[in-house]
């Protein structure tokens, strides 16, 4: 199993607070993008970096999947755990059923 590093706090740190509602294009977008590269490839998650911006999830993982330099991680966190077919059913095995048919 791969062991992973802890990641760098100044990375993250490194990344400036967007005001709400101003608009990233051109080369303040670029620059903006420069320096969340390394952030994410120091091992912070979109979310920390959303965070720490206060861009949006999707528009970080946007610039980035958009970067030709950058590759995205495969999705982490906890996996949801699918209950089995008797999830709903009664400890008898079968549905709750009144007496009448």
């Amino acid at each position: 199993m791969k062991e992973t590093m802890p990641a760098d706090p100044k990375l993250l740190l490194a990344v400036p607070v967007i005001p709400k509602g101003k608009t990233l294009a051109g080369e303040a977008r670029q620059r903006f993008l420069e320096v969340i590269k390394p952030a994410y490839r120091g091992g912070h998650s979109i979310q920390a970096i959303a965070d720490r911006s206060t861009r949006s999830f999707g528009s970080i993982r946007e610039l980035l999947a958009n970067a030709p330099d950058v590759k995205l991680r495969k999705r982490g966190g906890s996996k949801a755990r699918h209950r089995g077919a008797d999830s709903h059913t009664r400890a008898s095995g079968g549905p709750e059923r009144s007496g009448r048919r």
